[in-house]
């Protein structure tokens, strides 16, 4: 541990024990005591990266450690200091617990169940066979399920057991998640979506005739959570929640699939201040907003300006040639389906026209093909940040190095490949 912030920690745990236990009676801990969120701010910076961190539990934790005192010591050394902070993390880990987040596939089709990871993936038999097969997964007793999901059913969704389910094992703190809950539940259906499209497979057409047969259930916004302690279940909600998922689902049975699918979970679902990861998580929540525009609200000039600032966001930010950019770059990193680079890269130029048309002088609102136009750029932008993921893999980072700028430089070479002819950047 730094030496400089460690002896704060030890001034400010002492400035808080004699304020609490100076006097008799011993004075009560308030969270709003200028001495007690001293403290905490100077003890914070050590335990924030634990993976089980929890807000609420560290306040908890470290009000315990101060009530363990019966006296007002007569000196706060640094062992005091560092075992304030080994406990803290202690508390974390005992009270960390395997949660069972329950998801509705609305819209879905499956074959049979299958799993992978922390992943299940259930067929809708009925809600008793479904039942079953959570508590198989989660080792809560069949009755306990049972009233759980009668209780989700009746205060949150009707239709809660009509779908096939995805059923997530998340370890962590019960506070945690219930504030995560419904972005897990919608990043892991965002993947299944993006997956679908940036990932050629064999189409299930029968599957797809089904899926317009569901309609007639009641639009779900919630997400449940079981737990092996009662007070650690729950539902998690979002008023804008798209957790619809009119996909077949069976082609996650392929391994490569499977790998992407844990890939991106991990990627978009664990701490990380690290510029790419950003980067490509704001791209990711771009090309699933653009979804929703263009399939629910049928906003198709929304949707293009989504998808189109997707890539930007990738491969043109800071830069002035954007449409040079996004057609020539993007038409040289990925492939796609039966067409040439350069019928890519015209395709990419002119609906990078029809944007500026509509940004600049609100023309083109409808516009001949647009639905088919508009399927091209979903799986352009798909296909672009699994390729950019798979890259990244790959790029020589020097020390010191960002990810993001040694993906940068690599795009930029790429550009002045096309443009200039200058050698591109080798990857490993």
């Amino acid at each position: 541990m730094k030496t400089k912030e460690i002896k704060k920690v030890v001034d400010r745990l002492k400035d808080a024990l004699h304020f609490y236990l100076a006097q008799s009676p011993i004075r009560e801990m308030d969270l709003d005591d200028r001495v007690y969120m001293n403290l905490a701010q100077v003890v914070w910076p050590f335990v924030r990266e634990h993976p089980y961190y929890g807000e609420d539990l560290f306040f908890s934790a470290l009000s315990w450690y101060i009530e363990k005192y019966e006296s007002l010591p007569e000196n706060v050394q640094e062992s005091d200091a560092e075992n304030l902070i080994r406990e803290i993390k202690n508390i974390f880990d005992i009270n960390k617990q395997k949660h069972y987040l329950v998801v509705p596939l609305q819209g879905s089709t499956l074959e049979r169940d299958f799993g992978f990871d922390r992943f299940h993936f259930l067929k809708e038999d009925g809600e008793e066979g479904l039942v079953q097969r959570i508590s198989e997964i989660s080792q809560i007793e069949v009755k306990r399920t049972f009233e759980f999901f009668e209780h989700t059913k009746k205060s949150r969704s009707k239709d809660f057991l009509q779908s096939n389910l995805l059923v997530i094992e998340v370890e962590n703190q019960t506070e945690n998640i219930r504030q995560s809950a419904y972005r897990i539940a919608q990043n892991c259906i965002d993947i299944i979506l993006l997956l679908n499209t940036g990932i050629e497979h064999q189409v299930n057409t029968k599957a797809r005739l089904f899926r317009h047969n569901l309609g007639w259930l009641k639009e779900n916004s919630h997400v449940a959570f079981l737990s092996t302690d009662g007070w650690r279940c729950g539902h998690g909600f979002d008023w804008q929640a798209h957790l619809q998922c009119d996909v077949d689902i069976d082609f996650l049975e392929e391994g490569i699939v499977q790998q992407k699918f844990v890939e991106l979970y991990n990627l978009f679902n664990f701490k990380s201040t690290d510029e790419f990861t950003y980067k490509v998580y704001n791209s990711f929540t771009l090309y699933s907003k653009a979804g929703v525009q263009r399939i629910k609200q049928n906003e198709n000039s929304v949707a293009l300006l989504l998808y189109l600032t997707a890539i930007e966001s990738l491969i043109a930010e800071g830069r002035n040639e954007k449409r040079l950019r996004v057609s020539a770059i993007t038409s040289r990193l990925i492939k796609y389906e039966n067409m040439t680079q350069a019928e890519l890269s015209r395709k990419l130029n002119d609906m990078y026209n029809r944007r500026n048309n509509f940004v600049h002088g609100g023309v083109g609102t409808y516009w001949t093909d647009e639905k088919e136009e508009l399927e091209l750029l979903e799986k352009v932008v798909a296909k672009l940040i699994l390729r950019m993921i798979d890259i990244s893999g790959k790029l020589n980072i020097r020390e010191g190095e960002s990810k993001w700028h040694a993906w940068e430089k690599y795009v930029n070479c790429v550009f002045d490949n096309i443009i200039f002819g200058i050698e591109e950047l080798t990857i490993e």
